[in-house]
């Protein structure tokens, strides 16, 4: 998708969930990173969210465990959470001040 969009001409930041979270002691990958990160935002009263039924089921569906050497993940699940990653995703933007584009 996002070779699709730089054709059009249209800026995208491209984000890998998979890479190494920023605190890889704790988390095993940027994913679960951003998750409890939006986590923190919803406790703070910092992130709030739209009334979108699907974006409330998406993110009470999502299950953490710990990996073998003690990290935090995300548990795979049956069907994705779209609407839940596109949320934290968004929140890449915020963490790196990068705020001056659109994000899609």
């Amino acid at each position: 998708m996002v070779d699709r969009l730089q054709e059009q001409g249209i800026y995208v930041e491209e984000l890998n969930a998979g890479n190494r979270a920023k605190d890889d002691e704790r988390f095993s990958n940027l994913k679960v990173e951003l998750y409890f990160m939006a986590k923190r935002l919803f406790e703070e009263g910092q992130l709030k969210i739209l009334r979108e039924q699907q974006l409330i089921d998406d993110l009470l569906c999502i299950e953490t465990d710990l990996t073998s050497d003690g990290k935090l993940r995300v548990c795979d699940l049956s069907k994705s959470p779209d609407f839940a990653d596109s949320l934290v995703y968004g929140l890449t933007a915020r963490e790196s001040g990068e705020t001056d584009f659109p994000i899609y």
